[in-house]
């Protein structure tokens, strides 16, 4: 996992779960956990690995914003610099 990245982005639980992405515990593995994504009460991503920790499955989903918002050209420094309501803006720009 690419830790720069992630701490690098500031994103909120809040702010995975408006991009459509749910930690759940993983049915094959009790006490485990995984993610997916949600769109339109349809799974359409999911995980193929199991966490430890919803924690770990919630910083995995942060990775992933963050290099897709990069992608998108949402460097971190301009991502932190967003207000609260720009962030919302940006996230269902990108994700939705």
């Amino acid at each position: 996992m690419n830790t720069t990245t992630l701490v690098a982005h500031n994103i909120s639980e809040d702010l995975m779960k408006l991009a459509g992405y749910q930690v759940r515990e993983d049915f094959d593995q009790h006490g485990y956990f995984t993610w997916v994504k949600v769109e339109n009460g349809v799974v359409t991503e999911g995980c193929d690995s199991s966490f430890e920790s919803a924690a770990e499955a919630w910083d995995e989903v942060r990775l992933i914003m963050a290099e897709q918002m990069e992608g998108e050209g949402l460097e971190a420094d301009d991502w932190n610099i967003l207000t609260a309501e720009e962030r919302h803006v940006s996230i269902r720009n990108i994700f939705h």
